[in-house]
């Protein structure tokens, strides 16, 4: 009579797994909030599927239940010594079953075999489960099914549905990227032809042609700032033909190796940077004559009313006699001037020029020439003078070479020095 009270090993399997159906729609449930949240998140979840099952068995079965919902469901207790469990034996009884579980299940068959049906960790915990009221079979048998074939369809169905919607989102943040990379062009290009007659207002009359047409009218060698005006609008309209005209070859063969879309971004994206409007503060030409210097100023205001102040400098070489454009650089400090650069070597050159003029080694000639006359010191004085005359001469062209060799720049503020340079 008392073994008939003791759980067998079928109906305890019954309801371990309708049990464990119930924890695995749980945990499916939870995992679709915490999957949102990161990598925080999906610890956090881990951290609940791995104490979440012990938590469940140890606090129902030491409740005044004294069964899970499974063990309900089949009419089962647990009890130790025919009395409640405490929580303390029951969490002792679920970490010993890591034990009934650690050799090919032999600690949960053992069921089957001993006097009691006590498994291993039923031994260690000293507690048997016990059959007490009506068994509802049928609905533990559904409910374990249910817990099988469930995420066997949900799980797909759940992971299909994130899917689709990450690409979803991906596809529409590269379809807006997209959009506000091609518009900026058209707007720029617009805001360049409603711009075109700016250029004939500026110093150095124009005809109201192309820039081609204009380069043939007025030589573009004599002329680096109307040079890089021509570049700058191109830049400002996005025109590939136009940087390759008036900037340097090597400049246009980097473009020209992109293919177009790429090269419609890169113009586009110098179009956004390059400031709207400027003003030419200094310019310079190299000692050599084949290198130019601009130095340039933006004023930008704001819609708040703020004023942003920008520099920059542009450098011009020749290619093939006339003037292109061969760094445009705006932002960071502008660098030295080229008197500081390239004037210096020269300098050298001009003093030693006038020295052949006042070499020493005629002296002994024009010493033994007076021997055969009576009255060399009469003559001496006409030949001396004639060399202080020369030496004088040679003295006053050598200053005149020396001021004519620094380069003129023109600057916001110029010393005394400099406004003499450049008369």
């Amino acid at each position: 009579m008392a073994e008939a009270t003791y759980a067998g090993f079928w109906i305890r399997a019954l309801a371990y797994a309708a049990d464990m159906a119930i924890l695995t729609l749980v945990l499916l449930l939870l995992a679709l909030p915490f999957a949102f949240m990161g990598g925080a998140g999906m610890a956090l979840y881990g951290l609940i599927a791995a104490v979440g099952p012990i938590a469940y068995f140890a606090w129902l079965q030491a409740s005044s239940r004294e069964a899970t919902i499974g063990k309900q469901l089949c009419g089962l207790k647990v009890r130790h010594e025919g009395e409640q469990i405490s929580l303390l034996r029951s969490i002792a009884r679920e970490l010993a079953k890591l034990l009934s579980s650690a050799v090919l299940m032999i600690g949960f068959l053992m069921v089957a075999f001993t006097g009691r049906k006590q498994g291993l960790h039923d031994m260690l915990a000293s507690t048997e489960v016990v059959r007490e009221g009506p068994a509802r079979v049928m609905i533990a048998i559904l409910v374990a099914l249910a817990g099988v074939l469930i995420p066997v369809f949900v799980i797909p169905l759940m992971f299909g549905a994130m899917f689709a919607g990450m690409m979803a989102m991906m596809m529409g943040g590269a379809m807006e990227q997209s959009v506000r990379q091609s518009k900026p062009v058209p707007r720029l290009e617009q805001k360049v032809a409603n711009r075109a007659p700016a250029p004939a207002a500026q110093p150095a009359p124009r005809p109201s042609a192309t820039p081609s047409a204009a380069s043939a009218a007025k030589p573009a060698a004599n002329d680096p700032e109307s040079v890089y005006q021509n570049f700058h609008a191109a830049t400002l309209a996005g025109d590939f033909d136009g940087l390759r005209q008036w900037g340097t070859k090597q400049a246009g063969d980097e473009l020209a190796a992109a293919s177009a879309a790429e090269r419609k971004v890169m113009l586009g994206l110098m179009a956004n940077l390059l400031p709207k409007t400027y003003k030419v503060t200094g310019s310079e030409v190299s000692a050599d004559g084949g290198k130019a210097q601009l130095r340039l100023r933006a004023e930008t205001t704001h819609q708040g009313g703020k004023t942003e102040i920008a520099l920059g400098t542009a450098v011009l070489v020749k290619e093939n006699g006339a003037w292109k454009v061969d760094k445009s650089i705006w932002g960071g400090e502008q660098p030295p001037s080229l008197a500081s650069q390239g004037a210096a070597p020269a300098k050298p050159s001009t003093p030693e020029a006038p020295k052949p003029m006042a070499a020493e080694p005629p002296k002994p000639m024009a010493a033994a020439q007076p021997a055969p006359t009576v009255a060399p010191a009469v003559e001496a004085p006409p030949r001396a003078s004639a060399r202080q005359a020369a030496s004088k001469r040679s003295e006053a062209a050598a200053p005149a070479v020396l001021k004519s060799k620094p380069p003129c720049v023109y600057k916001p503020v110029m010393t005394d020095e400099e406004i003499d340079r450049c008369r």
